[in-house]
């Protein structure tokens, strides 16, 4: 039987082709979207980056605003004073 070139492949021999061929077609479906997710991690990683100095600079100057706010309801004046960092 295994001399004959034309005589049929037993099943698991099929079986086990079309296997390696799903698996590479899996492969090649997956690629692209793993690809999406690496690069919308590094995108993440970059605006983490950016947002972090920002936060403590923002609750300053919320509580400043509050202050601000409070000195106007009470009547009083406000001076703008220059920003420093």
């Amino acid at each position: 039987m295994l001399r004959t070139p034309d005589a049929p492949r037993p099943q698991t021999d099929t079986l086990a082709a079309d296997i390696a061929r799903l698996k590479k077609a899996d492969r090649t479906l997956r690629s692209p979207h793993a690809a999406e997710q690496r690069e919308a991690g590094a995108t993440i990683a970059a605006y983490a980056d950016h947002i972090q100095p920002l936060s403590p600079r923002n609750a300053e100057l919320e509580a400043e605003n509050a202050t601000l706010r409070e000195a106007l309801g009470q009547g009083g004046t406000v001076a703008l004073l220059p920003v420093t960092r």
